[in-house]
């Protein structure tokens, strides 16, 4: 790496390319088309001015990276040369033996071997931006005060073929700055105006985006210095081209032996400067003018290098950008250490707090004065995600992965990926806390994970492992809840290298907002391994499965009871349950329902839940998927029993069903599964033993039917008795939207003279007893030859309606025998 390298020294010793895979020149965007480019424009040009003039403090403009083509190195140079040496050694030796003398020697041309020479080509990989500012910085000068500028034709631009024609054009071209023979009075003496006016001005130029972003700039030099005399600019000239004053470090990349997937990883930011230049720009410069003192060595190389290969490895495939991603990592850290400094007060927080949480969490560009604003990234705050980064660098974030592997055991969530991967964008609340929680751990060692012995091993597993149980099994779906979470995380973190012996002691705090059942749930777990390390693995095998998800109360509870092998009838609880709770159970029990009716024929296990009662969903995701599940099953201390009953059943579930005692609403369930399944919430409303209504949702004021009406109709559908000759028509289920309608089986359209009849099939209020009304369907009255087939069979007069109750056995034989009779009369 060559130090305090300036532009003037890299054109004279290589030709500079900027290369085709570059972007556009985007420092000369307009300032309605990009702001962001227009400030940092606005910026880097007046620092380079301000301090060639004034020549106070050296300008350090960071790295730049690239490759330096057409040399051979001195490493493959002395290598030829060795070769070459031992062959003519060997000529020699032969040459001996045979009497004749031969002398030889190397005559080396002169050519610089680390420097490179006039042959060699400088590839900028990083910095184009800022080379393409210095060159057209140099142009100006060196045209204003009338000297040579054809070493600025080493410069060459080939992202387009204009742009290259232009540049050669401005090194070349014979012009005088404020010439006032080359623009018109109108053009206000803008430098773009004057060149463009120019015979040698292509118009086609015009339209290359890059040549438009140099114009751009150069108006901006001129801006500054059109006022000043040559004798001014003269010594601005001297310094940039005679000193280091504006300088940069220059990586030729081959000589570091680093590989073209950095080259592509450099070179694949895209068309814009993204969020993340802008940001680390700005970071720097927000060091250096506030003298943060950082403790991690080299981070202003590491940021580019080290930890921006960390992002690399999460991102998605095919993709070649990972700013985005690299921003909301620290978007994360800061939104993090700003929510730490928020008040909540019941449950709610100001307004401002609110916005600038919003502000961080969605990731859009945030300027540096928001962040300013809000004391973001401090000297503390910094060295906590310097430390964090470092952690994780070359192997270490390899060496969490294992670390955590047996809390994810079947690899389909690498919490990595969502703080490293593109994942972090989208992540939720409970994500974000989870994150903090090790980012606590390993920001607070401040050493590689790699490095860990094996005692810090354990000690960031069992962390990781309580705060994931912890933090999952708590409601967090706000603002203000993520706030208090994350506090009590770090309230938390005071114990985190002994989290076991902490929880298992009896000086244990409120962990303030974290749920408090599976705080107890924790401590129950450590003072069990603490008496038996045993237990852990178990424990740990429990908590993995899906649905549990960490909470496993219920099975401690299950095996305590019990009063004789603690351990043993857990392990045996456990391993029944992941069976019975397994996706591979419930996708072969699909429409069948056969783990809610077994536990229908041991109670009403059903859980409450706002006016109704829940069969419980077999689904799992987030938080407020699992709480619909079978999760409030397992709290609930008096209802969780049926479950403990039914693992205690050795039957299989099919013969359990089969010979259920039940007598009273649960049987229907028991019996026809197509109930369950009509609900779609698995919810419904039980009044009393004859009222049931089956939900399609939560709430009333959507589909619902009664519970014996919607069994009858699936008999009659099963038996395939659902059409009866004397009607046009198949015998089918109604069910309402409103409690004003009442759900009905109907069997359309029975014709007679000019009128159509039809029969209406409702549920009497009391179990398996129907009531069956024939009626016209134009509200009329019915015809008397129909009166007296219906009186036949019992029917008895209400009004313009004929009805008979029946029970479930006999609706179908009297809708046989209506049938029938009404042939006769047709």
């Amino acid at each position: 790496m060559n130090q305090n390298n300036t532009f003037w020294k890299l054109i004279n010793n290589h030709r500079v390319e900027i290369p085709i895979i570059q972007r556009d020149y985007a420092q000369g965007r307009d300032e309605q088309d990009d702001p962001k480019a227009a400030q940092i424009r606005k910026k880097f040009v007046t620092d380079l001015v301000t301090n060639l003039d004034n020549r106070t403090a050296p300008v350090h403009l960071d790295f730049v990276y690239g490759k330096i083509n057409g040399r051979i190195d001195v490493h493959t140079r002395q290598k030829n040369k060795t070769a070459i040496d031992g062959l003519l050694k060997s000529v020699k030796a032969y040459s001996d033996t045979l009497k004749i003398n031969i002398k030889y020697e190397f005559l080396e041309k002169s050519a610089t071997t680390d420097g490179g020479s006039p042959d060699t080509t400088f590839v900028p990989l990083d910095g184009q931006q800022r080379l393409t500012t210095l060159y057209l910085l140099h142009w100006y000068l060196l045209t204003r005060t009338q000297k040579s500028r054809t070493a600025l034709l080493n410069f060459t631009y080939r992202t387009r073929p204009g742009s290259d024609s232009f540049c050669r054009a401005l090194s070349t071209a014979d012009f005088l700055i404020d010439d006032p023979s080359q623009y018109g009075a109108a053009k206000q003496n803008l430098l773009s105006s004057q060149i463009s006016d120019r015979s040698w001005f292509f118009s086609y130029w015009r339209k290359d985006p890059t040549v438009k972003g140099m114009l751009k700039v150069l108006d901006e030099i001129h801006g500054h210095l059109s006022s000043y005399s040559i004798e001014r600019l003269e010594p601005m000239l001297k310094s940039l081209t005679e000193s280091d004053l504006i300088s940069f470090d220059f990586l030729d990349m081959d000589k570091f032996e680093l590989t073209d997937d950095l080259y592509v990883k450099m070179n694949a930011r895209g068309k814009q400067l993204s969020d993340f230049e802008n940001f680390k720009t700005w970071i720097q410069e927000h060091v250096k003018k506030e003298n943060l003192k950082i403790l991690t060595e080299e981070w202003h190389k590491r940021i580019d290098i080290q930890w921006a290969d960390l992002f690399w490895r999460f991102k998605k495939k095919n993709s070649f950008e990972v700013d985005d991603q690299y921003m909301a990592f620290f978007n994360l850290m800061a939104l993090n250490t700003y929510a730490g400094t928020l008040e909540v007060n019941d449950s709610k927080i100001s307004a401002a707090a609110n916005f600038n949480f919003d502000l961080l969490r969605k990731n859009d560009y945030i300027s540096p004065a928001v962040y300013k604003s809000i004391g973001c990234f401090s000297e503390t705050e910094l060295n906590h995600i310097f430390y964090t980064l470092s952690a994780l660098e070359g192997n270490g974030y390899h060496e969490l992965e294992t670390i955590l592997k047996p809390l994810y055991p079947d690899g389909k969530d690498r919490i990595l990926s969502k703080l490293l991967g593109p994942d972090l964008l989208t992540i939720n609340l409970w994500d974000r806390c989870y994150l903090h929680a090790l980012i606590c751990f390993i920001s607070a060692r401040r050493i590689n994970v790699s490095s860990y012995s094996d005692e810090e091993r354990r000690q960031l597993f069992e962390w990781a492992r309580v705060t994931k149980n912890l933090i999952y099994n708590s409601t967090i779906d706000s603002t203000p809840d993520y706030i208090s979470a994350l506090k009590s995380i770090i309230r938390l973190s005071e114990h985190q290298f002994q989290i076991y012996s902490y929880l298992a002691s009896d000086y244990v705090d409120e962990v303030l907002f974290l749920s408090p059942a599976q705080l107890t749930e924790e401590k129950v777990k450590c003072r069990l391994i603490a008496a038996d390390g045993a237990w852990e693995n178990e424990l740990i095998d429990a908590e993995n499965h899906a649905y549990f998800y960490g909470q496993i109360g219920f099975l401690l509870l299950f095996s305590r009871i019990n009063k004789e092998d603690y351990f043993k009838d857990f392990i045996r609880y456990a391993a029944k349950a992941k069976v019975l709770f397994s996706d591979e159970a419930f996708t072969a029990d699909a429409n069948k329902f056969r783990l809610q009716r077994a536990l229908l024929t041991k109670g009403n296990f059903l859980i409450e839940s706002g006016g109704n009662i829940s069969f419980c969903r077999s689904v799992r995701g987030t938080l407020r998927q699992r709480e619909e599940n079978w999760r409030r099953l397992f709290r609930n201390n008096e209802k969780n029993l049926y479950l403990k009953d039914l693992l205690d059943d050795d039957r299989a579930l099919i013969d359990i069903i089969n010979e259920s005692p039940v007598t009273d609403w649960r049987r229907v369930f028991i019996s026809a599964p197509k109930c369950i399944g009509y609900c779609n919430q698995r919810m419904i409303k039980v009044r009393n033993d004859s009222e049931v209504t089956l939900l399609s949702q939560s709430q009333m004021n959507h589909y619902h039917t009664d519970l014996y009406l919607y069994a009858l109709w699936i008999m009659l559908e099963k038996s395939g008795t659902l059409h009866f000759s004397a009607f046009n028509e198949q015998i089918r289920h109604n069910d309402v939207k409103s409690s004003n309608e009442e759900p009905c089986l109907r069997l359309k359209s029975f014709s007679y003279g000019d009128s159509l009849y039809t029969v209406a099939v409702y549920s009497e209020g009391s179990k398996a007893e129907f009531s069956i009304e024939f009626y016209n369907q134009d509200q009329v009255d019915i015809h008397d030859n129909i009166k007296t087939s219906l009186a036949n069979l019992s029917f008895e007069e209400k009004g313009l309606r004929y009805s008979k109750n029946v029970d479930e056995q006999t609706v179908a034989d009297t809708l046989r025998s209506l049938s029938d009779s009404l042939l006769k009369i047709q």
